[in-house]
């Protein structure tokens, strides 16, 4: 007999790591790793790309146009002619769905890095590390006499949407997991707030009702649905826009500058400006 959902106080283990899911037929009952084997009638995973919940939906890591590439490095010392405070960001051939940045230093260190789909670098051809380096070289004006600060860095980012589910029976899962970054811009640090607020808005429901019920997983659902599939599916859209502007030169055009001007200033597409 599955045991019904408890309120237990609250615990953080640090420096373990999970492996895989504990399940008990269709039923995820726990997870387990080297260190650790706990057993709960409701997991939250938020474990990030390849998270050890998607066998439980039957999924694996997302492939193709449902997952970024990011490749970011640090430099002191970069040059910002139009204000310290502006951060710059180059849609360009070589970055197909995709683009990169200059972002304002923060205690002299700013943030330089090149944003790809994952079939668009392929396409490319060329490793990441070199669409990196090209990127920045050039960007020579910008960062002469500039000195890199550590070393470059690559991250994986699941997008949304996805075409698969957010839950299994006694299982949620929230941010990269569930794969809620946001496709045109690759950012995705409030998504995995929000969507972790709401799984913890929905455990504590399944608490109440003693079960994660399939009604309470439909909720769940419908509530990223609406804060960020559906404006996900949009700028999906203007991503391939924006693409197609790159690769006739089209962004040359007055009309085009004034609109991306109008949608910038008044974060037309900001996910997070709530």
């Amino acid at each position: 007999m599955r045991r019904a959902l408890e309120s237990t106080p609250a615990r953080l283990i640090q420096g373990c790591n999970v492996s895989e899911l504990v399940c008990q037929g269709e039923q995820v009952a726990g997870a387990r790793g080297p260190e650790l084997r706990w057993f709960a009638p409701l997991v939250i995973a938020a474990d990030g790309y390849g998270s050890v919940g998607l066998p439980a939906l039957g999924a694996r890591a997302p492939r193709g146009r449902y997952l970024g590439i990011s490749a970011t490095a640090y430099f002191r010392g970069v040059g910002f002619p139009d204000g310290a405070s502006v951060a710059d960001h180059y849609f360009e051939a070589e970055l197909p769905y995709g683009y990169g940045w200059i972002f304002p230093a923060v205690e002299g260190v700013s943030n330089l890095g090149v944003y790809l789909r994952a079939d668009g670098y392929a396409s490319s051809g060329r490793p990441l590390a070199e669409l990196l380096r090209a990127f920045i070289a050039r960007r020579a004006d910008r960062v002469a006499g500039a000195a890199q600060v550590g070393k470059s860095r690559v991250w994986l980012l699941p997008l949304a949407p996805r075409p698969i589910g957010l839950s299994a029976p006694g299982l949620l899962l929230a941010g990269d997991a569930g794969g809620s970054i946001d496709p045109f811009t690759g950012e995705g640090i409030w998504q995995a707030l929000h969507t972790g607020m709401l799984a913890g808005e929905i455990a504590a429901a399944a608490i109440r009702a003693g079960e994660l019920t399939a009604p309470l997983r439909a909720r769940y659902a419908r509530a990223c649905e609406r804060s960020i599939g559906r404006s996900s599916r949009a700028k999906g859209w203007v991503q391939h826009a924006m693409t197609w502007l790159v690769d006739h030169e089209l962004y040359r055009l007055s009309a085009v500058r004034a609109a991306l001007r109008f949608g910038y200033r008044h974060r037309v597409l900001e996910m997070t400006k709530s």
